[in-house]
């Protein structure tokens, strides 16, 4: 059994989780636009876009799963 303390400190960091989610989407699509736009090609930019990619499709589907969950599915793998 975990104590509570233990439980309060995991149950604060999943609603941390889920509030950062939405500025590391932005900053993920910034970065990317950034990159694509602005900065001509080289070695940094072809790294920053693979660092803000997956960030940004990892962020996206978690939105999404959220925004699922609050309609009243329970996950997206019953809706498969």
């Amino acid at each position: 059994m975990l104590s509570p303390a233990t439980l309060a400190v995991i149950s604060f960091l999943a609603v941390l989780d889920d509030i950062l989610t939405y500025p590391i989407f932005v900053l993920s699509a910034v970065i990317l636009f950034l990159s694509v736009k602005k900065v001509p090609s080289s070695l940094s930019r072809t790294y920053c876009v693979n660092v803000a990619v997956p960030g940004l499709l990892s962020t996206f589907v978690f939105i999404v799963m959220r925004i699922i969950e609050e309609l009243g599915s329970e996950s997206l793998i019953e809706l498969a």
